[in-house]
């Protein structure tokens, strides 16, 4: 296993503005589990953060308003605390069949009201996410994903299904058909709505470094509300990818 950390710590505020740290725990040799933690500042606290709502561009024109010592701690009423922690795990099941788990925590504390700013709320994330990866599902040659996520946030709560397969394809053609689909509820209007989007990208391998890409794409939303209507979506991306 591994472990990595950073530490920065601002010695003129006398604060912490950023601890991380990631590791890998291997309990097997077809499982291994990750870890992952990040505390900081949000943003990185500079005495320039006191400018956030102000009426005023430099800090020289802030201080015909305020002291120095309230422009410091408006710096620090401006800046919030944020911290993000991911519990991960690999097992592979054997060649073909692989499972991955993870588990994500998110948040991002309130700030307090001063200096005719108002006060940002508390923000909090919640993800769970499940994939499963089979090769060989359709044909010998594919490689399959099929996929779950589970989301709560302040704002929205979703829950979402995807599938996706690459086959090599014949020549110089791959393809990659895609389908997931949402359903969504936003916490402050009661707004449901359900999410179709089933997509296919094509990967024409030109050369050994050269491949061309065409993503085509439709988006169906359906909101459960009558005075919304239903909308379709289209979407298509052409592009390239070299490799040096």
């Amino acid at each position: 296993g591994y472990l990595f950390g950073i530490i920065d710590y601002d010695l003129f505020y006398g604060d912490l503005n950023n601890f991380t740290a990631i590791g890998s725990i291997p309990f097997s040799e077809s499982l291994e589990f990750t870890l992952s933690y990040d505390f900081r500042n949000t943003p990185t606290l500079t005495t320039t953060n006191a400018l956030q709502g102000q009426a005023v561009a430099s800090i020289e024109e802030l201080k015909g308003l305020f002291s120095d010592e309230e422009i410091y701690q408006l710096a620090e009423d401006r800046t919030s605390k944020g911290q993000n922690l991911n519990i991960g795990s690999n097992y592979l099941i054997d060649s073909d069949h692989q499972l991955y788990l993870s588990i994500t925590y998110a948040s991002i504390e309130e700030t307090i009201a001063s200096g005719g700013v108002d006060e940002m709320p508390t923000i909090e994330d919640l993800h769970f996410f499940a994939d499963y990866s089979i090769r060989g599902f359709f044909y010998s040659d594919d490689y399959s994903n099929f996929g779950l996520r589970l989301s709560e946030t302040s704002s929205t709560s979703l829950i979402s299904l995807r599938a996706r397969t690459y086959f090599p394809g014949t020549g110089r053609l791959g393809y990659d058909p895609r389908l997931r689909l949402d359903y969504r509820e936003n916490h402050d209007t009661n707004v449901a709505q359900w999410i179709l989007n089933p997509s296919i990208k094509l990967t024409y391998r030109a050369g050994r470094k050269l491949s061309f890409e065409a993503t085509l794409g439709l988006e169906y939303s359906d909101f459960e509300l009558p005075e919304l209507e239903d909308r379709i979506a289209y979407s298509v991306l052409l592009g390239y990818l070299y490799q040096f």
